[in-house]
């Protein structure tokens, strides 16, 4: 890929990301949205409350089946 207003060539795209790659990408997605989702939780739980919610949330995305990261990683291989 070379860029118009560059000399520098670049390969960022000329490849595709390992499948193993491709699901962690989608299941932290799907975490940091639902402990975004979760976060008014965290203030009740005082100190340690967005840890509680982040890491409940990667439990809980990195647990399932399906969901948003098996839909965001069948996304990514259709583009790649």
């Amino acid at each position: 890929m070379r860029c118009c207003a560059s000399p520098i060539t670049s390969t960022a795209g000329d490849f595709a990301p390992p499948a193993a790659d491709v699901r962690g990408v989608a299941t932290e997605f799907e975490a940091l949205l639902l402990a975004q989702a979760l976060r008014p939780l965290a203030k009740p739980m005082g100190f340690y409350g967005d840890l509680v919610v982040a890491e409940a949330a990667h439990s809980v995305a990195a647990a399932q089946s399906g969901g948003l990261a098996l839909e965001l990683e069948r996304i990514a291989r259709e583009r790649a």
